[in-house]
């Protein structure tokens, strides 16, 4: 489980930025929380903002901070046969903030906090590090057992500079990783690949992220399996049955060849006096359907892995309504028993209304007028305005009480013109 992720001089977050996945002190939905520890902590967080706000840069940051766990191992200097260094590795997401001279060339740094799971028992890890366009400057690890209050540090990485704390990492160990390091690759992803467990379990952490970003249309994804096992299509078919159920199954046309795996894939419905469904291409369905089809693969993997889904302006070719069935799988307890969560960015103010959000699931993003984005939770506002009743939330967001809505000029549309004679 995500508790904490925060991230500095990443695009339009110049500042030291939190998001917080732990609950406040708050009596509200409180049956929805994972318990973990001594912590509370949230299944689903909703971001709003402007257009242009900087929402996407925090599901931007995140998804940056897995590939580098995920691939650093593939990253270093290009050497001649003497071993010296001939060509610099470039890492290409190095988009510090831009519009201030202290900070365009300075380091970008990620850092989290979550729970996974080593040596069969479930410890809050404490991971992170800083870095530019040309190499890592600092990494460190530490943990902290149930039970306890202080985490206890495993690594600190300083440029090439490998120090070990913990007998996670064996002095033996320390040499044959601080050896074999780039100075664009990550501890993490290293150790991993070596096999010492504590940052394998790190590693996999990432592994599990998800982040999902709407396109113009729909990039159509396939379930695992879908083709092969019946018992994928009756799961996806029930699945889509949930909004539309005039689809009945699923044919796939082994005669016809194609790149795209969906080609062959047909959806059967209902035919009005017949009892022969109908047969259509699965791509001419609504472009609704079509991306909770494609969705369908990564809510599954969330829920049956307990992984962390992020999910940009989730309300994309979607009903609210339905996105409020969606938002349920997370937030239930039943569905949901090994404890994903989902992040998502919306402009939809009706689901500050849908009755499912708790204040500290609900965050915004402003942007001011030097370009710098500030996150910040509708919990953090002691007295909003009277009576939670008085007023919706909707409804005052909308009103500019919470921040984070647009600025608008008329919009101009056409050339100024003058009436000739």
């Amino acid at each position: 489980m995500l508790l904490q992720f925060r991230i500095k001089n990443y695009r339009s977050f110049r500042d030291e930025t939190m998001l917080d996945m732990t609950a406040t002190d708050i009596a509200e939905h409180t049956e929805t929380l994972i318990h973990f520890d001594n912590e509370k902590i949230l299944p689903i967080t909703a971001i709003f903002g402007a257009n242009a706000s900087g929402k996407t840069n925090i599901v931007s940051a995140y998804m940056v901070m897995a590939f580098m766990v995920q691939h650093s191992l593939e990253w270093y200097d290009e050497t001649d046969s003497e071993g010296n260094i001939i060509g610099h590795f470039v890492l290409s997401e190095y988009y510090p903030f831009a519009f201030d001279p202290e900070t365009k060339d300075k380091d970008i740094e990620f850092e989290v906090w979550f729970t996974s799971k080593y040596d069969k028992e479930e410890i809050t890890f404490n991971y992170g590090f800083s870095w530019n366009k040309n190499r890592i400057h600092e990494e460190w690890l530490n943990k902290k057992n149930k039970n306890t209050e202080e985490y206890s540090p495993v690594f600190l990485r300083q440029e090439k500079k490998l120090t070990t704390f913990s007998e996670d990492i064996p002095e033996s160990g320390n040499e044959i990783i601080r050896d074999a390091l780039s100075p664009q690759m990550l501890v993490v992803s290293l150790g991993a690949r070596l096999n010492f467990k504590i940052l394998q379990s790190v590693y996999r952490f990432f592994q599990t992220t998800q982040v999902l970003y709407p396109k113009g249309g729909v990039d159509i994804r396939v379930p695992y399996m879908f083709k092969t096992d019946k018992n994928v299509q009756n799961q996806v078919l029930r699945y889509l049955q949930a909004f539309d159920d005039s689809i009945v199954g699923f044919e796939i046309d082994e005669s016809l060849h194609s790149a795209n795996e969906y080609k062959n894939i047909f959806t059967l419905h209902k035919s009005i006096g017949s009892q022969t469904p109908s047969r259509i291409p699965l791509e001419e369905e609504s472009t609704g359907t079509l991306r909770m089809f494609s969705l369908y693969r990564n809510l599954f993997a969330a829920i049956n892995n307990g992984g962390v889904l992020w999910m940009d302006e989730i309300n994309s070719h979607l009903h609210p309504l339905l996105v409020r069935n969606l938002l349920l799988n997370f937030i239930d307890p039943g569905l949901n028993p090994l404890h994903a969560q989902l992040i998502f960015t919306t402009h939809d103010p009706w689901m500050l209304e849908n009755g499912l959000l708790r204040k500290d699931e609900i965050w915004f993003v402003e942007k001011d007028t030097e370009g710098i984005s500030d996150l910040y939770s509708l919990a953090d506002f002691k007295n909003i305005g009277g009576d939670d009743n008085e007023k919706s939330y909707a409804k005052r967001y909308l009103l500019g009480e919470f921040g984070a809505i647009p600025e608008l000029n008329t919009l101009v549309l056409y050339p100024e013109y003058s009436h000739g004679s």
